[in-house]
């Protein structure tokens, strides 16, 4: 693989002479960005992105119980799944174009409309009754279409939002919302299944993704540096993954995100099947996944910047979390066993990002993001499926086993790769063999 994502500025007019555009280096003092409404901006925007994520969360809990209760399958319930999240590898080739040559803050504000219409149609139909497995799975597809247009474009405006020596944290930060959302989601979910009833979860979300678009009028990033306004898409993907580390992180990101899956798929059936907890007990095991993940992710935001030894001892705990998931006996063991794998799971992910959204040029990021949306949600239809077919066949418990195999496999061979390559090319004035060292120290 080559290293063309990271020097994208270079003999292309880039501003930043062979470095990446945002690079701290190129901005000895943080100028612009320093401006409050800017500071703001992001304050709103991850605020924003909290409530739509525990949205998200509380409708794929009311979704999932839903279709469990009426078929009693946990193929189904992957199919459910595998629906929302279909979308984000079959519009990979645009997704990221969107980010790149249009606005990010229109994309992502014009597709969480959509999303919040979408979230409607589910209240509508559950509040009169007629809310059925294959109307679950079908308006999931039509979700996941919608939502794969936002996740890009969100990803990649948070760069834009702080200033540019900052984007480290400011990446934890955002990969925080979605672990907090995580932890908070699944608890307001089986209250409000246990009270008010789906239609309300449902609302939530749909109510969750207007706040989002609402706040895109709103915030002030700095300006974006644009790709190519034509030019076929799939090529500049190509162009980003082509970078050795950012294809081995993608790999990794796409075995963390088997690795969790059972977390999300496996939840219902471990609860009501295996720990006997009754349907309730699906989210408060979630809500402890998440409450891991939000106390690691709290700590990671002193990180100056990600490595290959943190991912690599990250994936070592929740590894060992979710295999102490397949052993667990009961309730109270398989939430401890969920706290350590949760902890683990924002620890090796936000590193993985991190490590990607700093080795890409700005113009190409949209691209980066949404491959990193394909790598995470979009291996969610094959997962999901494998999971529930798994779970059915041998068991809930050995199918979690067999969810975190890969992961194993693919940081241990990006540790060779990339600890192992230290050979340098020159693409810019600190040189491939310096970002090496550092991914590796």
């Amino acid at each position: 693989m080559t290293g063309s994502a990271a020097t994208a500025g270079e003999g292309s007019g880039g501003r930043s002479g062979g470095r990446r555009a945002d690079h701290p280096a190129d901005h000895p003092a943080d100028g612009p960005a320093d401006h409050p409404t800017v500071a703001r901006g992001l304050g709103l925007y991850l605020a924003a992105n909290l409530g739509s994520t525990v949205g998200t969360w509380v409708h794929n809990l009311a979704q999932g119980v839903l279709v469990f209760q009426q078929t009693g399958s946990n193929t189904l319930v992957g199919a459910a799944n595998s629906a929302q999240f279909a979308g984000v590898a079959l519009l990979l080739p645009w997704s990221g174009m969107l980010a790149d040559r249009y606005e990010r803050r229109a994309v992502v504000g014009w597709f969480a409309l959509l999303c919040s219409g979408c979230g409607a149609a589910f209240t509508v139909l559950s509040a009169t009754g007629r809310a059925s497995a294959a109307s679950m799975i079908a308006l999931a597809g039509l979700l996941g279409l919608t939502a794969a247009a936002v996740q890009p474009a969100a990803a990649a405006l948070v760069p834009l939002l702080c200033r540019p020596s900052r984007v480290a944290q400011a990446v934890t930060a955002n990969s925080l919302t979605y672990t907090l959302g995580r932890a908070i989601g699944p608890g307001l979910g089986a209250a409000l299944l246990a009270g008010p009833g789906q239609s309300w979860a449902f609302a939530l979300n749909a109510a969750s993704f207007a706040l989002l678009a609402a706040v895109m009028l709103v915030v002030q990033p700095r300006p974006q540096d644009r790709a190519e306004p034509r030019g076929p898409a799939a090529p500049r993907l190509a162009e980003v993954v082509a970078d050795r580390r950012i294809g081995w992180m993608l790999a990794a990101v796409a075995a963390l995100s088997l690795a969790i899956d059972p977390v999300s798929t496996l939840a219902p059936t471990y609860a009501v099947g295996v720990l006997g907890s009754g349907a309730g007990g699906a989210g408060r095991l979630m809500t402890c996944f998440g409450a891991g993940a939000a106390v690691s992710g709290a700590v990671l935001l002193a990180r100056r910047r990600p490595t290959l030894v943190q991912l690599a001892a990250a994936a070592g705990v929740l590894i060992a979390g979710m295999l102490g998931l397949a052993a667990a006996p009961s309730e109270p063991v398989a939430a401890v066993a969920l706290v350590v794998a949760g902890a683990g799971f924002v620890g090796s992910s936000t590193t993985a990002v991190g490590i990607i959204q700093l080795a890409v040029d700005d113009r190409l990021r949209g691209r980066a993001m949404a491959a990193w949306s394909a790598a995470y949600l979009g291996v969610r239809p094959v997962t999901a499926l494998l999971d529930g077919a798994a779970a059915d066949v041998a068991g809930p418990r050995i199918a979690t086993v067999g969810s975190v195999l890969p992961l194993v496999l693919v940081v241990g061979l990006a540790w060779v790769s990339l600890g192992r390559g230290r050979a340098s090319s020159q693409p810019g004035p600190r040189g491939r063999r310096a970002e090496r060292e550092e991914m590796t120290a």
